[in-house]
């Protein structure tokens, strides 16, 4: 059905293109041109080769691009890092809408400029991330107790954390991380936790 709908809409547009051109007009086709014809699986893997500066540019260059560039299965790896010395809490919230789909997401090394606050995590986090399976908040020195407790109840289905260099958490705090279940890596290298208190977390660091 939808190979005998785009071929039949490859005709029109061809009709339409011949009609104009002996009328001495131009065709617009349709309102995309021939890009109304490629399956979006193939738009996906072009777009996926952009940075995601180059998204957001991209994104600005028309409606339809917008859509494309927006949709959630853009972001399912959505690794922050390289970006750390300029992102701030408008960037990270005006992301949030689209991380619907994200299974991977990298904030290491962002927000120690004093722009990010445990407070802002909780709030990025809220209603998306229950799916989150891959966390990295390596060097993120804002991160405290209250943050483990923003992740371990809205990302309850975590694979893989890594909070190393977070010295900010109290070593007694680390026993809350416990709550999470599917927990396969933990990485807490260069953070306070007591080893010896907390022997059901010692495979972690």
């Amino acid at each position: 059905m939808e190979r005998r709908r785009r071929r039949d809409l490859v005709i029109e547009m061809e009709e339409e293109r011949r009609a104009n051109k002996e009328e001495g007009k131009l065709s617009p086709f349709t309102n995309n041109g021939y890009f109304d014809l490629l399956p979006f699986e193939i738009i996906e893997l072009i777009l996926s080769h952009l940075t995601l500066p180059e998204l957001c540019c991209l994104s600005q260059t028309s409606r339809t691009m917008r859509e494309y560039c927006y949709s959630p299965s853009m972001y399912k790896h959505l690794d922050l890092k390289p970006y750390w010395p300029s992102l701030c809490e408008e960037d990270l919230l005006s992301l949030k809408p689209r991380l619907t789909h994200t299974r991977l997401l990298g904030l290491s090394w962002i927000g120690n400029n004093g722009g990010f606050s445990p407070t802002l995590l909780e709030n990025f986090l809220g209603g998306w991330s229950e799916h989150l399976l891959h966390l990295e908040l390596a060097n993120c020195h804002w991160i405290t107790n209250k943050s483990l407790d923003s992740v371990t109840i809205l990302c309850p289905n975590l694979r893989d954390l890594d909070l190393s260099s977070c010295d900010r958490i109290p070593p007694g705090e680390f026993k809350q991380l416990s709550s999470l279940q599917r927990l396969q890596r933990l990485v807490l290298s260069r953070t306070r936790i007591n080893v010896s208190c907390s022997p059901r977390l010692c495979s972690g660091g």
